[in-house]
This record gives structure tokens, sequence and C-alpha cells, in this order.
């Protein structure tokens, strides 16, 4: 697996890894990362913009890899924190008359203890 410099001085400055290491995590990065195709949106927008125009990012670990199109390892950034979440929804719709909404579920509650 192909290295610059640069990324082995990234990898220990923003990592903490030493050369053998950064190495290492670089071929396997390589090997078994996470590729574009598996992130949403909101992700794929972040991989995007770290990356130029004909580069890969590769996520492996906590660390985004980008690999040139000949497989050479060119930089590499750590993860930030919220990457990767899952979007949270609070529901379908909106209660718009909760005087309402409640008297529904006073019905329904009482249904359930007549079959129970």
């Amino acid at each position: 697996m192909n290295t610059t410099n640069h990324s082995l001085q990234m990898a220990h400055k923003r990592l903490g890894l030493n050369e053998r290491a950064a190495r290492r995590n670089i071929t396997l990065a390589y090997e078994r990362g996470r590729r574009m195709d598996a992130f949403c949106s909101k992700d794929l927008r972040y991989l995007l913009g770290k990356c130029e125009a004909g580069c890969e990012p590769v996520v492996y670990q906590s660390a985004i890899y980008i690999f040139s199109p000949d497989g050479t390892c060119v930089t590499l950034y750590p993860l930030p924190r919220w990457f990767g979440e899952p979007r949270h929804y609070d529901g379908k719709r909106k209660v718009r008359d909760a005087y309402r909404w409640m008297k529904r579920m006073e019905v329904e509650m009482s249904l359930a203890g007549e079959f129970a």
C-alpha cells in the first residue's frame, strides 16, 4: 500500500500513531473501510467536503482516509463526534388539539379495559 509522507505525519499528529501503526491502519482502511455508498446524505456531504475531486474517502475506525485514484493514501482526518449517528424522529405528526387527543386516548383506554 502506497502512502505519502504527509499522510504518515498526519496520522502521527491527528491520531497519535507511529509510522508502523499508521501504515498498518492505512492498509486495513483500504481493504476493510466503509466506502461512500454506505452513508446517508448528511455524512456523505461531510465526506465529500473533505476530499478533492477524483479522490475517494474511506472511513475506518475513528478516521477518514483520503485515497487517490491509484490507491495512494493522501491524508487522513479524525471523525467528528456526530458522524454516523442515527436520525431521530419524534413522531409522524404534531398534536394540534391536545384536548381532543386526550379525549380520544381516554376512549381507547376505556375500550381496552372492557376487553381485558
